[in-house]
């Protein structure tokens, strides 16, 4: 556990929006307040195997600036 410092607590996502901070908005961190892609998560109690899900990802914004990528891939595979 960190020390010292604010604790917040965040839903887990895919990304979340920018928040510039700092002399003329030369920061940048993370807007715990704006998430993008809400992550499910769907776990065994009797072996522990998890399953994700991401709500809304039509939505999610791409962009360097919320480090993600769009990957198209081919045919109708589950990475569709």
């Amino acid at each position: 556990m960190l020390e010292g410092g604010p604790q917040v607590t965040a839903p887990m996502a895919v990304t979340f929006g920018a928040q510039e901070h700092g002399w003329l908005g030369f920061g940048v961190t993370a807007d715990l307040r704006r998430s993008f892609g809400v992550l499910e998560m769907y776990v065994c109690r009797k072996c522990g195997y998890i399953e994700w899900y991401c709500s809304d990802p039509q939505n999610v914004p791409i962009g360097p600036q919320f480090m993600t990528e769009l990957v198209e891939q081919p045919g109708d595979g589950p990475y569709r």
